[in-house]
């Protein structure tokens, strides 16, 4: 009896997480996103991320790295209008590296934003996976918006990419 208790509250629990709605979230009055409601918060991702947030049942995760685009210039010595594709080049090489493997690269916009999308998959540490990242330059920052997931799971990147497109720099 117990064991049936149990395993009726596991299922309920897994339903109701698959239906919650989508949590809006807030950083730092920087930015914001919509994040699906099945997903928690998931600190331990990059210790650069100002957001992360995965689903360890479902393998999907989402986490947004940000960074002072002036500081990016200056360091990069590169003019304003070269930074959006000075950081698409190099963030896609970074990856290319890590996947052994090419990235595909498209524009994008939403919001009022303009951006670039990464898209690559390949094995990173031994797992299969499948990663996109959407690039966009805001007034004073540098956003990646990466999100990933199994690679035999990629149905799950659709959900996250629309996550990704209710991104707003505050």
């Amino acid at each position: 009896m117990k064991i049936q208790h149990i395993t009726t509250f596991l299922i309920f629990t897994l339903f109701s997480c698959s239906t919650s709605e989508p949590q809006l979230i807030s950083v730092s009055d920087i930015y914001q996103i919509e994040v699906p409601g099945d997903m928690s918060p998931k600190n331990d991702l990059n210790e650069e991320a100002s957001l992360a947030y995965a689903n360890l049942f479902k393998e999907k995760y989402l986490m947004i790295i940000h960074e002072e685009k002036y500081e990016f210039m200056e360091v990069m010595k590169i003019m304003k209008n070269e930074v959006l594709e000075e950081f698409t080049k190099i963030i896609a090489q970074r990856y290319e590296e890590s996947f052994s493997s090419v990235a595909n690269v498209s524009d994008l916009s939403f919001n009022g934003l303009i951006g670039k999308k990464i898209e690559i998959s390949g094995n990173f540490e031994g797992i299969p996976l499948v990663w996109h990242t959407v690039l966009i330059e805001g007034e004073d920052y540098l956003y990646q918006i990466c999100f990933w997931t199994l690679k035999n799971r990629e149905k799950h990147m659709e959900q996250l990419f629309n996550s990704a497109k209710t991104f707003n720099e505050l």
